[in-house]
């Protein structure tokens, strides 16, 4: 079976759309996936796993008419989805039933429907997502040998606590009544070790990744041995830092999620739930004025690139920060409606889609590292630096924001001893218009953020 062509699925497609198509059901739509996956794992030397997986599935989301109750009742449209692997015509026709019943009881929305034909993407670019070339399952584990030993030959690493490699390929197909007819192969290639370093209550574990859509752009398995066993080894014998007022850097994978809560707040259904601290500072500086937030979705080989959207919609590089002001929100259909704007074509989650982002990126950052260090601390040069963020404590309505902590403490410009065992808190509100941000941007995962420099967090440590 061509992972181009697979047969089965599309004859299930075809199936469940027809078995959609009948009075009781005002539109549907039908996405199929099939997935391809090829794993190992090794840890201190010895080999954990190696799998092979090929999975089927089939998603029908059904759109159904119903009256509102009331005096001036109206007919409006209600949704409900399921997912099926068994692709038997019998059980496909079972479950379009079920839906079509579930559909007739959940709650009707005025903002619910298909795109309009005109509206649905015409001849998509290529993005370039699919890697001809699987690679052998023996290529596989000679990187997890590679990373395995190159970690545990590293002096302070006592054990590694895993070795990983991946690949996948998925092939998707979207049907829908509207005319929707679109289909996508895409890959996604992983490596990734783990590293301890001490042992017993002075054990410390760090990590590092790499991910690409062709196996040929990771970076070498070496390289992220060597990169994860210095940063385990690096927060060996680490002390908790005095409570405080201080600077803080967070470098990029942790910065990163700064980000995430800035699109977060630009979602459209946050603004439209009245849960986003944007709603009412559409012409507040939130960031810098030489800094924007964008979303890419065409970017080639990205690892979240999209040419159409979950509604069928031509995707397009959206601005949502411009010149440090809120300018754009991530809209799908349902959104869109309710704030009575044109679609921006975010919507993801293919089957009951809203509102996400692509590949994200703070665009702007230019500001040498070295700078941002001796910078901290009003020119002293004092501050801590953040490596690992943990739990979750961000307000999404007011901005509040407070995270436990480690890193490191930096010390006249330079980074110094290990710390951990502290909370750093702030409001995003108050912090974000003033940071600054690095010129060290690389687009390594979906979303990407250089070192960002965030000015008077309250850090609770020791006393």
């Amino acid at each position: 079976m061509s992972a181009q062509n697979p047969s089965p699925l599309q004859d299930a497609a075809a199936i469940a759309l027809a078995a959609t198509q009948n009075p009781r059901t005002h539109s549907a739509e039908i996405i199929t996936l099939k997935h391809t996956a090829l794993s190992c794992k090794m840890r201190n030397g010895k080999r954990e796993e190696i799998t092979a997986e090929e999975n089927y599935s089939l998603q029908i989301r059904i759109l159904a008419e119903v009256k509102t109750s009331g005096s001036t009742s109206k007919t409006q449209l209600a949704e409900a989805s399921g997912t099926t692997s068994d692709l038997s015509p019998q059980t496909i026709s079972e479950l379009v039933s079920r839906i079509r019943e579930m559909a007739k009881l959940a709650p009707p929305d005025p903002a619910l429907g298909l795109a309009e034909p005109e509206q649905l993407a015409k001849n998509p670019p290529a993005l370039n997502q699919n890697d001809p070339d699987t690679p052998a399952p023996q290529q596989l584990l000679n990187q997890c040998q590679e990373m395995d030993e190159i970690g545990r030959a590293t002096s302070g690493v006592t054990a590694s606590e895993s070795a990983e490699a991946n690949f996948s390929r998925s092939h998707l197909t979207h049907r829908a009544s509207n005319g929707l007819e679109y289909s996508s192969t895409t890959t996604l290639a992983a490596i990734s070790a783990a590293m301890v370093a001490g042992e017993n209550a002075d054990m410390q574990v760090d990590w590092e990744s790499s991910l690409a859509r062709h196996s040929k752009d990771l970076e070498p398995a070496a390289d992220i041995a060597a990169k994860a066993a210095q940063r385990a080894v690096a927060r060996l014998n680490p002390e908790p830092p005095k409570s405080t007022t201080t600077d803080a850097i967070f470098e990029p994978r942790v910065a990163a999620g700064f980000l995430s809560a800035l699109a977060g707040a630009a979602n459209g259904e946050a603004l439209t739930r009245g849960t986003s601290f944007l709603i009412g500072r559409e012409e507040q500086k939130i960031l810098p004025e030489h800094l924007s937030l964008i979303d890419d979705p065409l970017r080639e080989k990205g690892l979240a690139s999209k040419a159409v959207d979950a509604e069928g919609l031509a995707t397009k590089k959206l601005t949502l920060f411009a010149s440090g002001t809120f300018a754009q929100p991530l809209l799908d259909l349902a959104s869109a409606r309710r704030l009575k704007r044109e679609p921006s074509a975010n919507a993801s989650g293919r089957g009951s889609p809203s509102p996400g982002t692509s590949n994200l990126h703070l665009h702007g950052g230019n500001i040498p590292l070295e700078t941002l260090l001796q910078s901290m601390g009003g020119g002293t040069g004092e501050g801590v630096w953040i490596t690992d963020l943990f739990g979750f404590g961000f307000n999404p309505v007011t901005g509040d924001w407070s995270r436990a902590a480690a890193g490191f403490k930096i010390r006249n410009g330079q980074r110094a001893e290990p710390i951990s065992g502290f909370t750093l808190a702030g409001n995003i509100l108050n912090f974000l218009p003033t940071l600054k941000a690095g010129d060290d941007l690389k687009f390594r995962t979906a979303t990407n953020s250089p070192s960002l420099l965030v000015h008077n967090l309250t850090l609770a440590g020791a006393s």
